[in-house]
């Protein structure tokens, strides 16, 4: 006869820096990633006693705290009790923490609720200092890069409209609120006690945390999540991929870029793959380079051709990172997503004055009366300068007609917000940039049922990483596995990989 074991209470560390990324490259990390404890939260969460989350100040963004908080409300229609102990907070562990049935804190807390602030700083008087010129051309006047750079005060325009971003955000938080008034936010640095006037938290206490899961749960039963170590295992059936795209879009093959280099031939394999039936890409990107941009938009809308893709943006999708994003006709994100970004421009420095000041002079021989263009060692004659403008416009045209034919909407609204404005999810929702915010949970959630997903989330990773690079990073066992997934690069680069754990 056998002892039935209890259900466990799913223990959640949120606290300090949680990696973004999850497949090979997290081997690196020996935390759990973002997507490692959305995972949790929603398929053992589903199984558990409950779930307890020891909350701290964290790296999460307002977007990964709602996607956070979307995971666990998910659970919680389940009839999983939650509960959330926080040592400290800023906003967006805060705001996570309204979606757990009970909250406590102790009474040595504080918490810093000060609201929110983005600093812009101008360069036009120190490259004037040392005699660089930062020459540009730009269309969307909105785009304050090239202002911010060359200019000595930010202009009033760019400064309006940071603050119609934050004011923005503020007013979707306290919609999104529902436990305490939203104004708690920007109410300054509090204490426990002045958080339990609040009604942000229900009770302050100096228990051990087993104590307190022990009188929430009825059971002393926990299972942490653990970062594993990660193994390859081919699989065959209904198999769904995500392709992580984080970072500047640019030609650089670094890890910490999106570029075609590490991206066309997995993106190529992927459609080419008969077992993969739908592909998540998951975009957090500023934007870049536009000529890069608009090549990986073509291979991913070849690739849904094929697949069912869906388009889910984290923190941000701006500029070249919204228009990757519109390879799709479905476009999520969280109502604190910033999108938009729709324009163009160009930044090129000179630096002949800065070199004749230290003794060296410059000559340039070439053939062909653009030869010299870009280069840093002359200024732009006006014709040049016509040249680049006209070459940005026609960039900015082209932009503008795809968000049209993609979005299906008429080109002259698409024209009134396409001067560089970036948007809140909440209001990319209403100007129809995407279709709805929905966190990474919901889409997992939907495509599961669509494709009849044998376990929820069953997932591939596909990640891009040259593993050989981080060899000496690792003992000898680890180093075994990396080079041996050296070896089956070309196979990691198209193939389901189903991610399974080494040890518990």
């Amino acid at each position: 006869m056998f002892l039935k074991r209890e259900k466990p209470v799913i223990y959640l560390e949120i606290a300090g820096n949680i990696p973004r990324v999850k497949g090979i490259q997290d081997i690196i990390s020996k935390r759990p990633s973002f997507l490692d404890i959305i995972e949790t939260i929603v398929r053992r969460g589903k199984r558990s006693a409950g779930i307890f989350a020891e909350i701290s100040t964290t790296n999460l963004t307002l977007s990964e705290a709602w996607e956070l908080k979307r995971a666990i409300e998910i659970v919680r229609k389940y009839g999983v009790k939650t509960v959330a102990y926080i040592r400290e907070a800023g906003i967006p562990e805060l705001f996570l923490s309204e979606s757990f049935n009970k909250v406590y804190t102790s009474e040595r807390s504080y918490f810093n609720l000060i609201g929110f602030s983005s600093t812009l700083n101008t360069f036009g008087d120190f490259f004037k200092k040392i005699k660089v010129k930062i020459e540009s051309v730009k269309s969307g006047k909105l785009k304050s890069i090239p202002d911010l750079l060359s200019k000595s005060e930010v202009p009033d325009e760019i400064k309006r409209d940071v603050k119609r971003i934050i004011d923005g955000i503020y007013e979707t938080l306290c919609k999104e609120v529902k436990r305490f008034p939203g104004n708690v936010f920007i109410s300054g640095i509090l204490s426990s006690k002045e958080l339990l006037l609040s009604g942000a938290v229900d009770g302050i206490t100096n228990e051990s945390i087993s104590n307190i899961i022990k009188k929430e749960f009825g059971t002393s039963e926990i299972e942490f999540v653990r970062k594993p170590i990660q193994i390859v295992k081919f699989k065959r059936g209904k198999t769904v991929a995500i392709l992580d795209m984080i970072g500047t879009i640019s030609e650089n093959p670094s890890p910490n870029f999106i570029s075609l280099s590490r991206y066309s031939e997995v993106i190529n394999r992927l459609t080419e793959n008969d077992n993969i039936q739908a592909v998540i890409v998951r975009v957090n990107s500023r934007g870049g380079d536009a000529t890069v941009s608009e090549m990986i938009l073509e291979k991913l809308k070849n690739m849904s051709l094929n697949k069912e893709l869906t388009i889910s943006i984290s923190s941000i999708a701006a500029s070249g990172g919204y228009l990757i994003s519109l390879a799709s006709n479905e476009i999520f994100a969280t109502p604190f997503s910033l999108i938009g970004s729709i324009g163009v421009f160009l930044i090129k420095p000179y630096i002949g004055e800065l070199l004749s000041s230290i003794g060296i002079k410059s000559e340039i021989v070439g053939k062909g009366e653009l030869s010299s263009i870009f280069s840093a060692y002359k200024e732009l004659s006006p014709k040049e300068k016509s040249v680049l403008q006209n070459l940005v416009r026609e960039e900015h045209e082209k932009f503008i007609k795809v968000v049209a034919e993609t979005r299906k909407i008429p080109e002259e609204k698409v024209r009134k917000i396409a001067d560089g404005s970036v948007f809140t999810g909440k209001d990319s929702k209403e100007l129809k940039l995407i279709n709805d915010t929905r966190s990474i949970a919901d889409i997992f959630d939907h495509i599961n049922e669509q494709y009849a997903i044998e376990e929820y989330p069953k997932l591939t990773i596909f990640d891009i990483m040259k593993v050989g690079t981080f060899q000496s990073l690792f003992d000898a066992d680890t180093e075994f596995l990396l080079n041996l997934l050296r070896e089956k690069y070309t196979l990691l680069s198209y193939l389901p990989l189903n991610l399974t754990n080494l040890c518990p």
